[in-house]
């Protein structure tokens, strides 16, 4: 195993910055025994622009043995790092895109391949970070930022994990996608998507097997910022304490978008939905909504907002709870209710009859 410790960062001229800066910078005379791949941002000649770690042989912890030092990837100029084929990093945090002029991309691939950060994984600090995730590889934080204060792209795929013991964002205030595909897991106990003022952030779960599932709490659709959330084809999302759309602010936007053609519909496990002083829209053409508890109100606030039903309708799977829908469902396809429990339709009313009960 390959250990640096007390690791000095060096700036865009090559010059040292000091040894209390706790950042990694890498050449090839550090890791000899490794393929240089990778720049953590300085552009001196002095410096590799990128590193390669391939094989379970090579492992790379940044800082002492316990790891307490941040490892960043593209620090005022183009950086990469691919981990591959069983290799293994461990650092405090991880940036990818660390300043305005950065640009950062790390590629994880390969069973047994991992990244493990005991703290923040930021992608698309204050540049432009990519991070790919894909055939069986694996990175785990306590949280995880996509587009910080400008771009973030994320793509989890082909059975891919990323694990976050705390919450995970997409759009703090700049530009933030996730897509999550091909069988990959995302786990997280909070989610925000659009979290901050002038942010704008996207996910996609798609495919069977695919999945976020949210541990704890919610998943916010537009807090302060724009968010959109689709689940297509079979993939999964799971936000137990609710989903909330255009939480926080009149300028805030929340989308959800569930896209599924039958035997193979999008699901969404919830306790329920919360319209807050923004935009809230909602579209189902062939998903399930899968209750996680009891709610008499489960699409809070709502008021006279639709809930858009396209031609393969929707599924509510009650799953042994008691819920009540207020808000019409409107379109071509049919609400189906499924699993034990009960439904109560237009609930709102404190005079339920038994017509109002499925």
């Amino acid at each position: 195993m390959n250990r640096l410790a007390n690791i000095i960062a060096f700036n865009q001229t090559g010059q040292e910055r000091g040894p209390d800066v706790r950042r990694m910078l890498l050449s090839s005379a550090a890791l000899p025994a490794m393929v240089l791949t990778l720049a953590l941002g300085a552009p001196s000649p002095a410096h590799a622009q990128s590193v390669t770690l391939s094989g379970d042989t090579d492992s790379l912890v940044v800082g002492d043995i316990d790891a307490n030092s941040d490892l960043f990837i593209g620090y005022g100029a183009t950086g990469s790092m691919t981990i591959a084929d069983g290799a293994q990093v461990v650092s405090l945090n991880g940036e990818l895109g660390s300043d305005v002029s950065g640009d950062g991309t790390v590629l994880l691939t390969g069973d047994g391949s991992s990244w493990t950060m005991s703290e923040r994984l930021n992608i698309g600090s204050s540049g432009i970070g990519n991070l790919t995730i894909e055939d069986g590889a694996t990175a785990s934080s306590n949280d995880g930022i996509v587009g910080n204060s400008n771009q973030g792209y994320a793509i989890v795929r082909s059975g891919g994990r990323w694990d976050n013991m705390g919450q995970l964002t997409i759009g703090s205030y700049g530009l933030g996608t996730l897509n999550i595909e091909g069988g990959a897991k995302v786990t997280s106990n909070q989610g925000y998507i659009g979290a901050g003022p002038g942010s704008n952030g996207s996910v996609t779960v798609s495919g069977a097997g695919s999945s976020w599932v949210v541990t704890a709490y919610n998943i916010n659709l537009g807090n302060y910022g724009v968010g959109s959330l689709t689940i297509e084809d079979g993939g999964l999302v799971r936000a137990p304490t609710g989903v909330y759309l255009g939480a926080s602010a009149a300028t805030a936007s929340g989308t959800l978008s569930m896209l599924g053609l039958p035997g193979n519909f999008a699901v969404l496990e919830t306790s329920g939905f919360f319209a807050g002083t923004g935009t809230a829209s909602v579209s189902i053409d062939g998903g399930i909504l899968r209750a996680t508890d009891d709610n008499d109100n489960f699409f809070n606030n709502f008021g006279t907002r639709d809930i858009a039903l396209g031609a393969n309708g929707v599924g509510i799977d009650t799953d042994g709870h008691a819920i009540g829908i207020a808000p019409r469902f409107v379109g071509s396809g049919a609400l189906t209710k499924n699993g034990d429990g009960v439904l109560r339709l237009c609930c709102i009313t404190p005079d339920w009859s038994e017509t109002d009960f499925i």
